[in-house]
């Protein structure tokens, strides 16, 4: 009889493990086929194209997905044009009948030049297309056009044109949402939750391939505007949550809430169509030492900070359900502690580096500025916490509710200066939209310190 227990349960098991084991298999062939739909037929000549637009050079296949058309149509579109000898400027003719009439005044050779016009004259695309790849890739990909003091700014080479041109062919972004949402939608069933930390791993993966595949196409840290840095917070919390989890914790509730913060995050990216196209960075940002190490540090620290309102949250939710304190709000009592520490670890010191950048820049350390008064308020906030926690002044449920206030505090020094006040000396970054999800996250994160707040004269928060 016993027997017959264990060899039932055995098969129970077995059964179980092959319907998760099936439906991982959807998921994986789903993504799959999304690729194959998305990405569409193979590479060409024409795709390659090297395009002036806006002040960068980009593959035609780039342009042709931001104008929502094909590249063969965007071929006739485009702004074409042909490099003048005179690189250090960077001035390009436009490619019309009139200036391939001219002598050549391209740095190509005579031969290639008469092929170009004779392509042209002949109205033959593909031709011309590949004449035009061709000759830039031998003659000017990788190679400065315009210098500065100390710096030089350099064609694109033919893998980072290929690279943009397989950025804007795939739905990167979509996927990393996709993954992230479905990694929480894994954690909230006990059934397939041993599969959840795979698929966080690998969205956090494909995360990091997004970016750094913008570092590649750009050369440069993918942080010189908003969009940019709504990527890199979610990276940097998810980073974190990993550390965590296989260094101090042990635990996938930092993952679960990781990827809650990631899935809110990229849902709003979604929503609000927050999607800026690939561009040269500002002259007040050009400095890659500071761009590494100020902006970094300081939008790193709020990709922190976003886990640790994540964990406040966590915790407040498991207090509520439970009624009472339990082992898993003692784990997320001293993960809220810990990514405190580190990301006021980050803040503080990359604010002042900011300083440092300021008085280089613009000849002053520190003038009061909305930007610098926020991250002084934002810092100030999470020192309160901790010390007030380290010396037993507040609880661990007032500790959560810190962690919320920080966060309010910390998303307006991100994003309530640039959208919201719009003033001071970092105009790089002023816009506008989204003031209406972000006071609705303000009324809501309201109501919850409100409710959360009952909770604190109870013993078992002590």
């Amino acid at each position: 009889m016993r027997s017959l227990r264990l060899c039932v349960s055995s098969r129970g098991l077995v059964n179980r493990c092959l319907v998760n084991r099936r439906l991982v298999n959807r998921v994986c062939l789903s993504l799959f086929l999304l690729l194959v739909c998305w990405s569409g037929t193979g590479w060409c000549g024409v795709e390659e194209i090297p395009v002036l637009y806006k002040g960068r050079f980009r593959p035609l296949e780039a342009q042709a997905r931001i104008a929502s058309t094909t590249p063969n149509q965007q071929l006739h579109n485009a702004p074409l044009a042909l490099p003048t000898k005179r690189l250090s400027s960077a001035s390009w003719l436009a490619l019309t009948a009139k200036n391939m009439t001219e002598a050549n005044p391209t740095p190509y050779p005579d031969v290639e030049w008469g092929k170009i016009r004779k392509a042209y004259s002949s109205n033959n695309m593909d031709e011309l297309a590949t004449l035009l790849v061709a000759n830039y890739a031998n003659h000017l990909a990788g190679k400065p056009y315009q210098y500065a003091e100390g710096k030089a700014l350099y064609y694109p080479t033919m893998g980072q044109m290929s690279a943009e041109g397989f950025y804007y062919k795939l739905p990167l972004l979509l996927i990393v949402a996709l993954l992230y949402c479905l990694s929480l939608l894994f954690f909230a069933f006990p059934k397939t939750r041993r599969f959840a930390t795979l698929i966080f791993l690998i969205a956090f993966l494909s995360h990091t391939f997004y970016l750094a595949l913008r570092c590649y196409i750009l050369s440069r840290p993918p942080v010189s505007n908003m969009f940019e840095s709504v990527l890199y917070v979610p990276w940097t919390a998810a980073l974190l949550a990993l550390v965590l989890r296989y260094t101090f914790f042990k635990s996938n509730l930092l993952l679960f809430c990781a990827s809650l913060a990631n899935s809110v995050i990229f849902a709003i990216l979604l929503v609000t169509k927050l999607y800026l196209e690939m561009e040269n960075v500002q002259a007040v940002l050009d400095s890659q030492y500071w761009l590494i190490i100020h902006v970094l540090m300081i939008v790193g620290s709020y990709g922190v900070f976003l886990l640790c309102g994540a964990l406040g949250h966590a915790y407040l939710a498991v207090r509520w359900i439970k009624k009472r304190h339990t082992k898993a709000c003692d784990l997320l009592s001293k993960a809220i502690l810990q990514t405190m520490y580190i990301g006021t670890a980050l803040l503080i010191p990359g604010t002042i580096l900011g300083g440092v950048w300021a008085a280089q820049s613009w000849g002053r350390f520190w003038d009061w500025d909305p930007k610098e008064s926020w991250a002084f308020i934002s810092s100030c906030t999470y020192l309160l916490f901790i010390h007030a926690y380290t010396f037993k002044k507040i609880s661990k449920n007032t500790l959560a509710i810190g962690s919320i206030v920080g966060l309010a505090a910390i998303t307006f020094t991100w994003y309530g200066v640039n959208y919201i006040l719009g003033t001071g000396m970092h105009s790089y970054g002023f816009s506008s939209g989204g003031e209406g999800f972000y006071y609705a996250f303000l009324g809501a994160e309201a109501l919850l310190i409100a409710a959360a707040a009952l909770l604190r004269k109870s013993p078992q928060s002590q």
